[in-house]
């Protein structure tokens, strides 16, 4: 019979190929908006590729949390403050589902998922909820063995290319590498039954993965340590336990002094494998990673053990397939009281409310739904970026369910008022996916309410006009700082200044620089907004609410109900749906103000964005004389 593990190794330079070339930019452009803390998961070779995501982050100058899927389980107070990247060769196994569906009920503000498999179990989990950035890859080397090989180094050149874009001219050049041609003498190294691994930055995931394939296919025990832990103490084994005891040495191109160094002062009689990498970086991590592919090849083959097809005992089987300990406490149901109130608390499930505070929000909460239960609607104002359309479709138009949802409401005699941070673009959108014998009826508020317009004017909004004196001198301002412009874009309109960083790295600080600007110049006439993309500088008069004001006259003049209902997703102060959502009939879709009297989140847990918006429009129950209830 072949040996398994080898002719996987042989594959590794179509896999590398692969990776070099398959495009990435949907991947690039998900990992770049990445503005805060990253909890990297994975499991088994899945395990080394979070710890390289983990890297990539940090170096990108973010904070990163790596852990398998049960070590999610204490994080749950900060998922909701962070991006969660679940990464799965085959995304079948219970771990990474049972984390997946922790994440999402855990409120995570931004879910990655990368799976090496087309049509998964994972996959297929993560496209019930749109907000989800799901990557799918189909690779051409087809299913591991028993250990993670090409499924690993594919995902590995994917992050790389996608955290580090600057660096796919260099990953490209491919012409250098060699892939297995180091052979390593290791006649005193193979049957040693303990291994240190040393290593340092880079040298990581190598690390990890030296661990994890060494331990799995049983070929020795591993204590892998960086360079400077092992002077503290460590060295003790060597002196005890030295004559069963060999080292593998990870080494890049930034280790060569230490690495030196270290070495230098083993013992002779101690055998060591020093796996070296001449490439700086990331790259340098890689080059190693794929090192230690073949060296455990090697040792497999010198001790005549296929590593890809190893006698798994039926009690082995059986704990894989056990199911995770997350499962029975997560549950994808409804959302209900507990979960509401916890998200008017920013809490989480782990955080046990007083009894006093515990009754005050219970009661708030069954208020607020009785209220909302016995309105009478005559309209609906609607944000756009963030409710209408997911953050990732913002130029792709108003996706199918939501304009039949939209139709629906319009064809019952419903007023429709759309708010938006946006000019042109959204009276476009909108145009496009409405019947033009509705547009007469639905009222849209350009540029965060400064311009409010029918959707059937086409000469509006307008860019055009005299720029107000507070918005010409802020443009002054900022027009003559070399800093901003050169980490932010910047739009100016008569009154509106919209400022998107380029990066979210830079985000922190255009949000820091802004304010100072505003807090310097004290403006009575400007206020700063945010949405989940950009920040808006707008005069202090202008907010959402006025398109809430506006369909309310519309609605008296025809003789119907007045109240109306608002949905949004940035609800928390500078969010630019603030004003909108302090209206006393409001839902978010994501962010909720501290407020018990508005802005409450009731869609189902897990629910978030447009999935959360179709959730409340199909709640509508429509009445006689252009009205409806919302039963929820």
């Amino acid at each position: 019979m072949s040996n398994c593990y080898a002719l996987e190794l042989e594959q590794i330079r179509t896999t590398v190929e692969w990776g070099f070339n398959i495009p990435i930019e949907s991947l690039a452009k998900a990992i770049k908006k990445i503005e805060i803390p990253l909890i990297a998961v994975g499991s088994g070779g899945s395990l080394t590729a979070a710890h390289l995501a983990g890297l990539l982050h940090e170096d990108n100058g973010g904070f990163a949390k790596v852990t398998t899927p049960l070590g999610l389980r204490p994080l749950e107070n900060i998922i909701s403050k962070s991006c969660i990247l679940l990464i799965s060769a085959s995304g079948k196994n219970p771990d990474i589902i049972s984390a997946f569906k922790l994440a999402v009920t855990s409120q995570a503000r931004q879910v990655i998922v990368i799976c090496m498999k087309e049509h998964s179990i994972l996959g297929n989990l993560a496209k019930n909820y749109p907000y989800v950035n799901l990557f799918e890859y189909e690779h051409p080397f087809g299913k591991d063995g028993f250990l993670a090989t090409n499924s690993l180094i594919g995902i590995a050149i994917l992050l790389i290319r996608a955290f580090r874009p600057q660096d796919n001219k260099d990953i490209r050049n491919t012409t250098n590498w060699e892939y297995g041609t180091s052979k390593y003498d290791l006649s005193e190294l193979v049957n040693k039954q303990t291994l240190f691994c040393l290593y340092s930055g880079w040298g990581l995931p190598a690390a990890i993965d030296a661990e994890s394939k060494f331990s799995e296919a049983a070929l020795a025990n591993i204590q892998m340590v960086d360079y400077r832990n092992f002077a503290h103490g460590r060295h003790n084994w060597l002196a005890k336990r030295g004559g069963d005891t060999g080292i593998i040495a990870l080494e890049t191109a930034e280790d060569n002094e230490i690495v030196d160094r270290t070495l230098q002062l083993i013992p002779q009689n101690i055998p060591i494998v020093r796996l070296q990498s001449k490439v700086y970086g990331p790259l340098g991590g890689l080059y190693l990673l794929l090192q230690v592919l073949f060296l455990v090849g090697q040792i497999a083959n010198s001790r005549n053990i296929d590593p890809g097809r190893p006698q798994i005992p039926p009690f082995g089987r059986r704990l894989y397939n056990l199911n995770s300990p997350l499962s029975g406490r997560i549950s994808l149901s409804l959302s209900n009281e507990k979960y509401a109130i916890l998200r008017k608390c920013s809490a989480t499930s782990k955080i046990v409310l007083s009894e006093e505070l515990n009754g005050f929000w219970k009661t708030a909460y069954r208020k607020y739904k009785r209220k909302l239960k016995n309105a009478d609607f005559g309209g609906i104002v609607i944000d756009f970026d963030g409710t209408l359309v997911d953050e990732d479709d913002r130029y792709r138009g108003i996706q199918e369910e939501i304009t039949k949802e939209l139709l629906r409401i319009l064809s019952q005699g419903i007023l429709l008022g759309i708010a938006t941070g946006r000019g042109k673009s959204a009276r476009e959108a909108l145009q496009n996916a409405l019947p033009q014998k509705f547009w007469g009826r639905v009222i849209v508020g350009y540029y965060n309410g400064a311009d409010i317009a029918y959707l059937s004017n086409n000469n509006r909004p307008t860019a055009q006009g005299r720029m107000m004196e507070g918005i010409y001198n802020l443009k002054g301002l900022l027009a003559a700082s070399k800093i901003i412009n050169q980490i932010a874009d910047i739009e100016y309109r008569p009154k509106q200044i919209t400022i998107t960083a380029k990066a979210p790295s830079y985000l922190s600080y255009v949000r820091e620089y802004i304010l100072d600007i505003i807090s310097k110049r004290r403006p009575h006439d400007l206020q700063f907004v945010e949405s989940s993309h950009s920040i808006d500088i707008i005069p202090q008069n202008t907010s959402k609410y006025r398109v809430v004001l506006e369909s309310r006259a519309f609605l008296e003049l025809e003789g119907q109900s007045n109240e109306i209902l608002c949905l949004g997703d940035q609800g928390v102060w500078p969010g630019n749906d603030y004003e909108l959502l302090s209206h006393p009939y409001s839902l978010s879709v994501d962010k909720v103000s501290p407020s018990p009297d508005s802005c409450w989140n009731l869609a189902p847990l897990g629910y978030k964005g447009t999935i959360a918006t179709l959730f409340y429009l199909r709640k509508f129950h429509f009445l006689k004389e252009n009205t409806f209830r919302l039963n929820i």
